[in-house]
């Protein structure tokens, strides 16, 4: 499998999963509202992305700059 094909199937999965446990939270609340309800569910659909962005940026970070010490 390429690259691209591995990584929409585990997006697609661990968005599934957020999705589902966020579908569980909202049932077992009597209180939901429509505007909250759909901002959780994309909310779901984006923090996938926003963590494979994060990890990215910290692996190309460069390496912290350190004092020189003067004698």
């Amino acid at each position: 499998m390429q690259f691209w094909s591995v990584f929409l199937v585990v997006y697609a999965m661990t968005a599934f999963f957020a999705l589902c446990m966020t579908h569980l939270e909202q049932s077992r609340q009597s209180r939901s509202r429509l505007g909250w309800t759909l901002v959780g569910y994309a909310l779901c659909l984006v923090w996938p992305l926003i963590a494979c962005v994060t990890l990215i940026l910290a692996a190309f970070q460069p390496a912290p700059l350190r004092p020189v010490k003067a004698d």
